[in-house]
């Protein structure tokens, strides 16, 4: 082979490397591009529960929030500080102004309903009652007694008798007020002196107290005139019973003054 054939051959040889070259990254993938995974879709959306169920249950919700925020947003009205007109005793006369019947005030601290209470479960609001213009803070008197149970540190009973009127009387009432968590089908047992005068019924409970009221019978009034120690027991349960003493002393004179205040 002469020198013409092989620079003629070794010149092929460059041509051929050269297309090889060109060719390859136009005519196939990088083994690494080949190599690289696909890109992940989004992740889907989850579906929001929807129909007539979820419609209730979000309408429920918004119920109960608003009237979370009314309940925050309302503020019971200050009563003015009773005056102690008699101490006697271990008791106190005190008298202070408090709403004319008739005021929806006055019949909601006697649990007595207006015509334009809703009924529960209802969904209608109540009609405003009217209110009297002429209407006046009406003075009412009480004597009262706090005791607390000697064995149990903390429990403690209020005892307050008022006047009410009954029909065409006027008669003394007793309102016992004792903390929440009592038994309360048992109601609270009154003694004189160790002996059993009767039971008052609890009416209702409160979120820190419940009250029980009876009226103080001309009998129940002459029996605590005469003695010198009223017991007042509460029940956690059916038989296990806490005892508060209520001292007698200056008990005939405190009514006295209750009647004619």
């Amino acid at each position: 082979m002469n020198c013409t054939t092989a620079f003629r051959v070794y010149a092929t040889s460059l041509l051929a490397a050269a297309a090889l070259i060109v060719i390859s990254p136009a005519g196939t993938m990088p083994a690494q591009a080949q190599q690289q995974p696909a890109a992940q879709k989004p992740p889907a959306a989850k579906k929001v529960p929807t129909g007539p169920r979820v419609q209730v249950l979000k309408q429920l919700q918004r119920q109960q929030q608003q009237r979370q925020q009314q309940g925050g947003a309302r503020q019971q009205p200050q009563q003015p500080p009773a005056d102690v007109i008699a101490t006697h005793g271990k008791w106190q006369v005190q008298c202070g102004k408090t709403a004319a019947p008739g005021t929806p005030a006055a019949d909601a601290s006697s649990g007595k309903a207006n015509k334009g209470d809703a009924v529960p479960g209802s969904t209608t609001a109540p009609a405003a009652p009217a209110t009297p213009a002429a209407a006046a803070p009406a003075r009412q008197c009480g004597m009262v007694q706090v005791v607390e149970a000697p064995e149990r540190k903390g429990v403690t009973l209020t005892l307050i008798l008022g006047k009410a009127p009954q029909g065409d009387k006027t008669a003394i009432m007793m309102r016992i007020l004792v903390p929440v968590g009592v038994y309360l089908p048992l109601g609270i047992a009154m003694e004189v002196d160790g002996a059993p005068i009767g039971r008052v019924p609890f009416i209702r409970c409160l979120p820190q107290v419940c009250m029980a009221v009876a009226e103080a019978t001309t009998e129940t009034l002459a029996k605590m005139r005469k003695g010198t120690k009223a017991n007042f027991i509460i029940y956690e349960a059916p038989g296990v019973g806490v005892t508060l003493p209520v001292s007698l002393e200056g008990f005939t004179k405190s009514v006295e003054v209750l009647k004619s205040s």
